[in-house]
C-alpha cells in the first residue's frame, strides 16, 4: 500500500512541477490571488475566466492569458503655466476591472493612451481658463478659484469614466497645483 501511494505521489509531482505562473502554455497553470486567467481556444475565443488557484487546460489546444486585477496602475501628466511659475500636474489610477472586456476592448496599449488623452483634455479644460492669463492676473486670482483648478480637472475626468468602463477598467484621478513661485 505505501509504494502505491508513493508511485502516485511520484507520478504527480512532475505534473505540480511543471505547473506555470505566467505562459501561454498550457497543462496546468497558477494563478495568484492577485491575479485572473482568461482561458483561450485555438481560434482565440475566451473559453472561460479563472480566478487564483490552480487549474488546467488542454495542452497546445487552449492558451493562458495571466493578469494582474489587484494592483492599481499609474499615469501622470504634468504641464507648466506661466512661464514654469506654475505646475499643474494630474495622477490617474486605474485597474482593470472586467478581464473579458479588458482582453477584447481594452488592453494596456490602448488604455494607456486614452488615460493620457484624457487627462490632457482635462488639462486643456483647466488651461483654457486660467493659463491664458499673464501671472501678474493670476496673482489677482482667489485663492478659492486656484484651488478649484483641480477640482474642476477631476470633475472633467469624471466625464470620462463610462469611456474606461466599456474598456474595463476603473479609474479615479488626482490633480494637484503646485504653489506658483513668485516672480
Amino acid at each position: 500500500m505505501r509504494i502505491l501511494v508513493l508511485m502516485a505521489v511520484l507520478t504527480a509531482l512532475p505534473l505540480f512541477a511543471a505547473a506555470q505562473t505566467a505562459s501561454d502554455k498550457c497543462g496546468f497553470f497558477v494563478v495568484h490571488p492577485e491575479n485572473e486567467a482568461l482561458v483561450f481556444d485555438r481560434s482565440g475565443n475566451i473559453k472561460r475566466k479563472v480566478g487564483p488557484g490552480l487549474h488546467s487546460c488542454v495542452p497546445f489546444l487552449d492558451t493562458v492569458s495571466i493578469e494582474n486585477t489587484f494592483s492599481t496602475r499609474n499615469e501622470e501628466v504634468e504641464s507648466s503655466w506661466f512661464d514654469g511659475g506654475c505646475i499643474v500636474k494630474i495622477s490617474v489610477y486605474w485597474r482593470i476591472s472586467d478581464l473579458e472586456k479588458f482582453h477584447i476592448i481594452g488592453r494596456e496599449a490602448v488604455v494607456v493612451p486614452r488615460v493620457r488623452k484624457a487627462a490632457l483634455n482635462a488639462l486643456d479644460y483647466a488651461e483654457a481658463r486660467f493659463a491664458k492669463i499673464s501671472f501678474i492676473e493670476f496673482a489677482e486670482i482667489s485663492e478659492f478659484e486656484i484651488r478649484a483648478i483641480p477640482q474642476r480637472i477631476d470633475a472633467a475626468l469624471r466625464q470620462e469614466a463610462p469611456a474606461f468602463e466599456e474598456l474595463g477598467v476603473w479609474f479615479r484621478s488626482g490633480a494637484g497645483i503646485e504653489i506658483c513661485a513668485q516672480q
